[in-house]
């Protein structure tokens, strides 16, 4: 909230702790493993599951809750410009539960399959069982729920939109439409997302800028992160501001200005990928020699990322190794020895805390 002058939270997503009880009018064995019927074993499901209890029609999801909050927001401020609004959707993010009629488009139920809406609670737990596998038609049927639920953010972003048509706002109002990252829906084996899992399908995300009186139907394949859409906007607004981290890559859209970067770098907890047009490396930072357990593949002769070719070439693990030490700094053989280091470096830097003058 730093910064704005309003705010509203739309209540009850996921496992917002909204709601303690009723747990009697919860059905939690329809959606975890059989014999595991326990809020305390998933507390995420029988959260969500309470959360949802009061639901009677496809306005009172969460997702719709926001967006119709949205677009009351312009009608109340139309005329209160310049303005920022800043609408976030935890849609479509797991728990995978959209209005039936969106996943049935994609896949009917079947007789006998049941809706598995968290994924995760069938993945192996730690000290305990192992994974429980989906069958194939629970597997399609999860990937319809996952399709069903972006379908349904998609209806509600354009009632969003039609809230700037109706309100005047269309315009002289620059819309930016982004997500924080992506999903698995079993492309190497599973469902969801992790931090050794940096392939595009988790990490890859949508860009769309609507500038008024700009170009239409532009597409832009240069390296872009999300650090950059501040300095984008920043710039398109003509507004000056400090110099930051990041790009304005809006004149490399309009092909103005060559892209500002050759690659690009995630990361996740422990692991990292140094990603180009040609290469992307896989890194555990943890590991001691990290760049002798990196995988690599070949993005031309292999998109899906599924053959590593690491010990082929070397060359381009050790390249990739040295663009993550630009930007972290030299890298610690362990974990550990990263915390020791920052914990030194933090204390050395700062110092006993003074108060006054």
């Amino acid at each position: 909230t730093r910064g704005f002058i309003s705010w509203q939270f739309i209540r009850g997503q996921e496992n917002d702790p909204f709601r303690s009880g009723p747990f009697e009018r919860i059905n939690l064995a329809a959606n975890v493993p059989e014999g595991e019927a326990s809020p305390a074993k998933h507390p995420t499901v029988a959260q969500y599951l309470l959360n949802a209890l009061d639901r009677r029609g496809e306005e009172d999801w969460p997702c719709a809750q926001v967006f119709r909050a949205a677009a009351r927001w312009l009608e109340d401020n139309r005329l209160n410009s310049p303005f920022f609004l800043w609408v976030d959707s935890f849609t479509p993010h797991e728990l995978w539960d959209p209005p039936r009629h969106y996943a049935d488009a994609y896949c009917p139920p079947k007789p006998g399959v049941r809706d598995i809406i968290y994924p995760q609670a069938f993945h192996a737990q730690p000290k305990g069982r192992p994974e429980i596998p989906l069958t194939p038609d629970e597997a399609e049927r999860c990937k319809a729920l996952y399709l069903g639920f972006v379908t349904f953010l998609d209806r509600w972003v354009g009632h969003l939109l039609d809230a700037l048509d109706a309100t005047g706002l269309r315009d002289n109002t620059v819309v930016l439409f982004t997500t924080d990252h992506g999903t698995e829906l079993m492309d190497k084996g599973r469902f969801g997302k992790g931090g050794d899992r940096l392939h595009p399908y988790n990490t890859r995300v949508p860009l769309f800028i609507r500038v008024p009186g700009g170009p239409k139907g532009v597409r832009c394949d240069a390296w872009v992160q999300n650090l950059d859409f501040t300095p984008t906007l920043l710039m398109s607004l003509e507004v000056p501001h400090e110099p930051m981290d990041g790009f304005n890559v809006w004149p490399v859209a309009l092909g103005q200005a060559p892209p500002p970067r050759s690659y690009v770098t995630t990361g996740w907890g422990n692991h990292a990928c140094v990603r180009d047009d040609r290469w992307a490396v896989h890194l555990n930072v943890t590991q001691p020699n990290f760049a002798q357990t990196a995988q690599a593949y070949d993005l031309v002769a292999d998109p899906d990322e599924t053959r590593d070719v690491a010990s082929q070439h070397p060359e381009v693990v050790r390249e990739a190794a040295a663009r993550l030490g630009k930007l972290t700094g030299p890298l610690p053989a362990t974990w550990q020895a990263y915390k020791q280091r920052a914990q030194g470096r933090t204390m050395r830097t700062f110092g006993p805390l003074r108060f006054g003058a």
